[in-house]
Formats: structure tokens, sequence, C-alpha cells
């Protein structure tokens, strides 16, 4: 007991013994009856208030165990044990702030305390402030540096920071210690898909699966990687081995949802319509259900009843998140403002001269993934999909205050060393090609700043009909963090933005530091779109690039099954079949 002060009745110490003896043997009523009477005999005995909150908060009692915990610190503020225990009845409680202020407390008070460590940390992570959980993990493993767990909860952080080669690592060394370790398998996994290497990471639920064969979280994972490798016949096998194995996990429902294509009503379209109703029993986010069901309504050839249930599934993302539009249109000014021409000026001559990369800009849903999967058929290209590789190279020390801000006053050194950066983490997982395509959409927002640290890269810009790319957007689910598109006249305004945005690259860059290709010229004559690709990348044709849909490879945009089909003009025009319904989208883009 930590309150050593001496006038304590030995009938307390008695009633505490008899809680604490409850309490391990798992008779909670019992003990909490003890620990109450403990207060009332001496209620100026710390160590009582502080047993009675820990029993309290087991018993979901979060309030009373609260206030509980309260009175231990003002008979003893100084026990950083009570500053711990208030820290897990907080995060018990769902109060995720306050928790981590009493942890933090915890951990000052005593700074080589292991455990205090791991809770604030995991108090960060549940906040979704992963650079700070990031930190409380390392600093516990410098204290105990053969945990498996903590190795493994750093990785998965390090997989929020978007960094999954670091996670890799963390994830490596979990498993290492701990061979059984699920969870450690099933994340480096995910880190090893975040990082394009999806026949590793079949390898690790290869190994997951070995463990826990009867795990549906597991059969899940495997059917996302094989999803986005292509093989969707085995996908959706494994996301009904999942379901067999949990009927009551929404995931690899929705997953399954979103794979298949559905040519009649069945028990899976069923457990949608369940769900779209009362999202809260089915436990899946009320958001994916409906993106789901518009998915197969529109497989069976009813496109009205699936707008429909794509309103209201957009109309329930947008409500999670705060957004506005007008600090994009702050945001798009204050770059156009920061690289003018004089600054586009001041900025050449340096970076680093790699010509390796490929950057692919546009519009989400605009055809950048069309045209990365037809550049990374040939043999010389390497496609690694989205990355963030360019925003953290443009996020470092030496290039204080981010993107754009530092480009006002940057040395040629910093410029040098940002695309060293970039093309360090960019060719970590890509062969020894020619050229590796970087197909981030929203990089167009960073023509300017990509001229500056490698002006020997090259850039596609893919364009397709306004009416189309913005509908396309409003028909996806997005995880990514695009905020303007679940709603038609953010979407509008945002693409009025990305439009103003690339006529200003025009103008200071020059005509020819990009090379524009149309969606719609891509699918009317494939080959003269091919080659004009190539020539611009300094390559020799090859006919692979011909028979895209067949390349091998990883995809894990929205467009993971278009890019497998050969080329088809569905896609062109398709706003017209909705153009009664898309009023407020047609409205903001009439005013360009």
């Amino acid at each position: 007991m930590s309150n050593q002060h001496p006038g304590v009745q030995p009938g307390t110490r008695a009633l505490l013994q008899q809680g604490v003896a409850a309490h391990r043997a798992g008779q909670l009523a019992q003990a909490l009856q003890s620990y109450r009477a403990a207060t009332k005999l001496d209620p100026r005995f710390a160590d009582a208030h502080h047993l009675l909150a820990s029993a309290l908060s087991q018993s979901g009692q979060h309030d009373d165990a609260e206030r509980a915990i309260r009175r231990a610190l003002e008979l003893d503020p100084s026990c950083a044990e009570f500053h711990a225990t208030r820290g897990r009845i907080l995060l018990a409680a769902g109060r995720i702030g306050r928790a981590r202020d009493a942890l933090r407390e915890a951990t000052r008070r005593d700074p080589k305390n292991l455990g205090y460590r791991f809770q604030l940390a995991i108090v960060h992570e549940r906040g979704g402030e992963f650079a700070d959980a990031e930190k409380e993990y390392q600093a516990a493993l410098a204290l105990d540096a053969r945990s498996a767990r903590l190795w493994s909860n750093l990785g998965v952080v390090q997989i929020h920071l978007a960094r999954p080669d670091d996670a890799e690592t963390s994830l490596r060394r979990a498993v290492e210690l701990e061979p059984a370790l699920l969870a450690g398998w099933v994340n480096l996994a995910r880190a090893q898909r975040d990082a394009g290497r999806h026949h590793e990471a079949l390898a690790s639920l290869t190994r997951a699966t070995a463990l826990a064969p009867a795990d549906a979280l597991v059969q899940a994972n495997l059917g996302q990687t094989l999803r986005e490798i292509g093989r969707i016949d085995e996908a959706i096998a494994a996301f009904r081995r999942a379901i067999e194995l949990a009927p009551n996990a929404p995931t690899p429902r929705v997953m399954l949802a979103m794979t298949k294509k559905h040519v009649e009503r069945d028990a899976e379209l069923a457990w949608l319509e369940a769900a779209v109703r009362d999202p809260k029993a089915a436990g899946v986010r009320e958001h994916d259900a409906r993106f789901a069901h518009a998915k197969v309504l529109d497989d069976l050839g009813d496109a009205d009843a699936a707008f429909e249930e794509l309103v209201r599934a957009n109309a329930s993302r947008r409500a999670t998140f705060a957004y506005s539009i007008e600090d994009d249109v702050a945001r798009f000014r204050r770059i156009r403002e920061v690289f003018g021409p004089a600054a586009i000026e001041r900025l050449s001559g340096g970076g680093c001269p790699d010509s390796s990369p490929v950057f692919v800009v546009g519009m989400p849903r605009s055809g950048t993934s069309l045209v990365e999967q037809v550049l990374a058929s040939h043999p010389e290209v390497f496609g690694a999909g989205e990355t963030e590789h360019l925003r953290r190279a443009l996020e470092s020390p030496d290039l204080p205050g981010g993107f754009p801000e530092a480009f006002v006053r940057v040395d040629g050194e910093a410029l040098r060393a940002a695309g060293a950066r970039y093309v360090e983490r960019l060719r970590r997982s890509a062969p020894p090609v020619a050229r590796i395509v970087d197909k981030s959409p929203l990089n167009f927002q960073r023509l300017g700043a990509i001229r500056a640290v490698l002006p020997n890269a090259r850039v596609i810009h893919c364009t397709r009909d306004a009416r189309d790319t913005c509908l396309s957007i409003f028909r996806q689910n997005f995880e990514a963090d695009l905020p303007f598109a679940f709603d038609l006249r953010e979407i509008g305004r945002y693409w009025r933005l990305y439009d103003e945005l690339m006529a200003h690259w025009r103008s200071v860059l020059g005509d020819s530091a990009f090379l524009e290709v149309r969606y719609e010229d891509l699918v009317d004559d494939l080959e003269t779109q091919a080659r004009r690709m190539l020539a611009w990348l300094g390559l020799p044709f090859d006919p692979a690039c011909l028979t895209f849909h067949a390349t091998p490879r990883a995809v894990r945009t929205a467009s993971l099954q278009q890019v497998r089909q050969p080329i088809y003009r569905s896609s062109i025009d398709g706003w017209q079949r909705f153009e009664s319904r898309l009023g407020p989208l047609l409205d903001e883009l009439g005013r360009s």
C-alpha cells in the first residue's frame, strides 16, 4: 500500500486485505463492499479510495470511479500510481484528453515506469496523436527493448504515420521476439502492403494463418491483399471464409460486396439492407454500409436507387468530420503567391538531379490509375502507386514551415537534400529500372516544389471531363484525406480550385513542364497515347503497354478492378445519366 500514515486502524487494513482477496478471485461485488467499508471506517486512507476506484472502473461505474480516485489524489497528490490509475479510469470512460493529462503526470513523477509509458502511448494512439504515441513507445522500448508487444504497437503507429518501411522494421522485430504473436504478423502484412510488397504480405499472412487458421481477421486481410494483386476469385473466397468464421463481423461483408459482381438478390444483399436500416446493430459505419449497398444496387441495374443511396452515403460520411472549402481556397491562393514567376526563377538550377521519378497528377478519378498501369507494364518502369514520399520530403527540419511556406526562403542545399530524401524513399520498393511512377494525384498542388527539388523529374497531368470526374469522386468511399469528396457542391468548387492552380502552373512553369493526357483520348486511341507518354519518359515503345490489364502488379486505389480490364468507353459521358440530380455540381462547374 502506498499510503503508510501511522493512524491507519487495524480494521481498515483487514477490510482492504479482504477486498483485495475477493478482487483477485473475481468476486467484484464482495470487493466493492469491503473497499467501501474501509473508506467509511477511515476516510483519510488514500489507498482505500484508490482500490475502490479501480474496482468501480472495472465494474463500469466510471463516474463513481473517478470521484474515488480524485479523493485519493486529494489525500496524496504526489503518488504517481494514483495519477496513472486516474488515467486508466478516464481512458476506460472514453475521456481521452483527460486520460492523457493524468498519465503524463504519472510519467513525469515516475519517468522510468514502463507501465505508465505504455498506457500513455495507448492514449495518444486512441486519440489519433500518432507522432506522440511513437515517442512514448520508443521511450518505453528504451526501458524494455525485448517487449514484442511494444515493438508491435510501435509498428502500427508507424503505419498510421504513413511510414511502412519503418513499420516493417518494428514489426519484424516484434515477431522475431515472439514468433507466435498473431497481431505482429497481421500488421507486418499490412505494412508490407502499404510499401507495395504484396507477395511478402502474403507470406506474412500465411504465417498468421498457420497460427490461427480460424481467425476471421486474418482471412479478411488475406482477401484484401489478394484483391489488390488482382486475384479476385481467391479474394472473394477469403472474404467468404471470414464471414463463415465470424458471421457478425461487418468488414468482410462490406469488402465482399465491393469486390463481387452481383447478378441477383442474395443473402449478402439482405445483410446490407439490414445494415443500412440499423448500422449500430450491424456493427458497421453507416457510410460504409451505404456505399456498399449503392454499389450492389448499381450491379443489379437499379441506377436510380443506387444514386439515392449514394446521396445518403455521402451525407453520412460528410457528417463525420469538420471541413470548410474556404480553407482550401486560402491554401491554393497561398501556393500561387509563393510560387510566382520570380520564385520559380530563384528556385531553379538546384535540387537533386535524379531523373527516375515520374509524377502522375490530376484530380482523383481522372485516369491516373490507368496511366500508371499502362506505364508500369513497360519493362523499364515501376509503378510505386500512391505514396506519401513527396509530402514527407517537404516536411523535414531543413525546410522549416513545410509546404509551401519553406519555399519563401530556402537554400540550394536544402532543395537538393529534399529531392535526395524523396528519391531514397521511392527507390526502397523499386527494382533497378529507368523510371519509377509516383501516382499521387494531389501532387498537382506541388508542381512548383517538384521543379525546385527534382528538376529532372517527369510529370504527366491527367485530365478528364469535369462532370465525369466529379461524379466518379462522389461514387467513391474514399478513406484517404479527401474531405471535399462527399458533397457535390464542394467537389465542384474544389475542381475549380484545381483548374485555376493548373492554369497557374502552365503560366509560371511553361507548357513544356508536364505532358497532358486526356482520359478520353487514352480510351479512344490507347497506342497513340501510350507512345506519347513513353516518348515523354525517354523510353522506347513496348507492346506490353497495350495489354496493361494483364500486368501482374498490386493496385490499391479505387480503380483496382477497372485497370485489370481492357479499355472500355462506358465511363465517358456517364454524368448524363444523372444530369437531373447533379444540380449543385453543375452550378459550381458552370462558374468556371
